[in-house]
């Protein structure tokens, strides 16, 4: 990845009014929401000064930026009246600048400097050299090269038209000119087809006895390009023109909505995407359909803007929603808009529970994230608090728990002894990636129960955290997975606890085994777990709603409970589900047939039917 974080200290940025920017975890696709004069055109200035500062030389010897910044700061200290001291000022800042950019601002695991490329084409028509003075096609070609320019519609025909003609002419047999020349045209030729032919799926191709460049079997400027072409177009000429190869560059999209339709836009972000590997993509938009498509490839990869603070949405999307569309009411419009009726919402569920569950991506500003380090507040003792993350995926729990620690000007090690178990090795690389980011290496995680038990000690874990893992767990294996001899209950002290917790209603439909799914609540977990009101009174069963609305709970349930999970228990617990599922069923088909009581009958509908197919097991 070219740049993995960025940090943008106030004091270094003070012309662009935001506060600190810190950015981590980046992927290839970073999309930037927020409403107008949220500061995304800033960061994106800031971002692109950065990378600006990063050059080869500097990144070879960062020191000589801080011998040059002492050097001219000399000069002011020798002679702080001279007349040269504001220029002599201005070096220091820029070297100061430079340094950090290469040290600090930035980090990558590239070694070498790569570039960014600040691309939105306002227009779409493009200027056609058949329309214009011969001796145009050559000064436009020029114009297209030089540093900044940026009205590639005015330039991307007369260039191609010249490179063209220029490799027509040093082919042709009679050319005159140095071998040098000859070789230097052809290499330009070849590197500018391979561009568009990767970017467009046919090279450019030269009309006999005209000379006019030609594409689709037409004449360029009668090809009818979509819009999405004709960007990718521009892009490849402005990547050309400027020598820059569309690997290892950092593209960036400053609200590309305002002068392209979102379909286009979102054309040439796939293109783009698809076709490269290593190209890292920054967005800044108000585009509601670009979001949703670079959310959908990379879940991780949303980030909002709010009065010049950023902040990471992840999987938590309606932060941004809510801004683009005007609240909770705007979103409602908009359901309404795509006529999302209740029957729509059902069918959608069910159709959903036919598939694997989704991966879980996210962390800051995870309600679920903020309710479990609730929980863990209650268990805190003087040194780190030793829990392991059970089916930690990407390792999402330890990233949310991270931020709201360092947010509260805490240290993670300090505060967590974390260790991460998942059975699949999927999300290994993303798991590990987390957990070497705050504890220095990754031999925390683990995915056998020997590996585990070979580094840790039985009963040296308080807090056993599984977060929307139980219900993706066939109940046939429930029994094994908290008695005597299984990881959690070994791996558990004494006095430890088992953190469950769940989206009691969650939103999407999956088949996470061959039943399905199987939500539990407070009650069924009560009856599962054998918890008395003693229990409860004695805070050995404890249930926290995080938002009061029964969606989001947390259960907090006692070493000395898991003893009492049984085949009995765990049917007693289903058949209770049953039940609930059956009076939630009959309760919604009283009421309005709105969305989201569809989206609540296609989850209970799900609950009886998978309870039902479990219980005739």
């Amino acid at each position: 990845m070219l740049i993995s974080s960025l940090t943008m200290p106030p004091e270094a940025f003070a012309h662009l009014g935001l506060q600190k920017i810190h950015m981590t975890r980046l992927g290839r696709f970073v999309a930037i929401a927020g409403k107008n004069g949220a500061g995304k055109s800033r960061l994106l200035r800031g971002l692109e000064s950065v990378v600006s500062a990063r050059t080869a030389e500097r990144l070879g010897d960062p020191q000589g930026c801080l011998r040059d910044a002492m050097s001219w700061q000399a000069n002011i200290d020798a002679k702080p009246q001279a007349e040269h001291v504001p220029a002599w000022q201005a070096q220091v800042d820029v070297h100061t600048f430079a340094y950090a950019a290469c040290t600090e601002f930035v980090q990558s695991p590239e070694a070498e400097a790569f570039r960014l490329l600040n691309f939105v084409p306002k227009v779409l028509e493009l200027d056609d050299p058949r329309k214009k003075a011969f001796g145009d096609i050559a000064t436009r070609s020029k114009d297209a090269t030089s540093i900044g320019h940026r009205e590639f519609h005015t330039t991307a025909l007369f260039y191609i038209q010249n490179l063209i003609s220029e490799y027509h002419d040093v082919t042709h047999q009679h050319f005159g000119g140095s071998e040098d020349e000859k070789l230097r045209i052809e290499a330009r030729h070849a590197s500018f087809q391979e561009l568009i032919t990767h970017m467009l799926g046919e090279p450019i191709r030269r009309q006999v006895g005209t000379g006019y460049p030609m594409i689709f079997g037409l004449l360029l400027g009668d090809a009818q390009l979509s819009d999405g072409q004709k960007v990718m177009l521009q892009l490849c000429v402005a990547l050309h023109s400027q020598e820059q190869n569309l690997e290892r560059t950092v593209l960036v999209f400053d609200e590309p909505e305002n002068h392209l339709h979102p379909s286009a836009v979102v054309d040439v972000v796939k293109a783009v995407y698809e076709r490269t590997t290593t190209t890292q993509i920054w967005v800044a938009t108000h585009s509601v359909p670009l979001l949703a498509y670079m959310s959908r490839i990379d879940p991780m990869c949303l980030w909002y803007m709010e009065k010049g603070a950023i902040s990471h949405a992840g999987k938590n999307p309606e932060i941004v929603l809510g801004s683009l569309l005007g609240g909770e009411d705007g979103i409602s419009e908009l359901r309404a808009f795509t006529n999302l009726p209740v029957e729509l919402a059902s069918v959608r569920y069910a159709s959903e529970s036919l598939l694997p569950p989704q991966v879980i991506a996210g962390g800051e500003g995870d309600p679920q994230v903020t309710q479990i380090q609730r929980q863990l507040a209650l268990l805190k003792r003087d040194l780190a608090l030793p829990i392991l993350d059970f089916g930690a995926g990407r390792g999402r729990l330890l990233e949310g728990l991270a931020a709201l620690i360092e947010d509260a000007s805490g240290v993670v090690r300090d505060t967590l002894d974390y260790y991460a178990f998942d059975e699949y090795r999927d999300s290994h690389d993303d798991c590990a990636a987390v957990i070497s980011e705050h504890f220095g290496t990754d031999e925390r995680l683990f995915h056998k129960q020997d590996d585990f038990f070979a580094v840790k000690d039985k009963g040296s874990i308080s807090v056993v955290v599984l977060t929307n893992v139980l219900h993706e767990i066939p109940p046939r294996v429930w029994v094994g997975l908290f008695g005597a001899g299984s990881l959690i209950y070994e791996s558990l002290a004494d006095d430890g606890y088992v953190l469950i917790v769940e989206d009691e209603r969650i939103p999407i439909g999956e088949k996470a085994h061959e039943n399905g799914f199987l939500v539990l609540d407070t009650v069924h977990l009560k009856t599962m777990f054998g918890a008395t009101e003693k229990d409860i009174s004695e805070k050995q069963f404890v249930a926290d709603d995080a938002r009061g609305d029964g969606r989001l709970k947390a259960h907090l349930i006692s070493k000395i409970l898991l003893s009492n999970v049984s085949t009995v228990g765990v049917k007693k617990a289903i058949e209770e589900l049953r039940n609930t599922a059956k009076r939630e069923i009959k309760s919604l088909r009283s009421k309005d047939p709105t969305y989201k009581n569809g989206q609540l009958h296609g989850f209970w509908t799900q609950q009886f039917a998978n309870a039902a197919l479990t219980l005739d097991e």
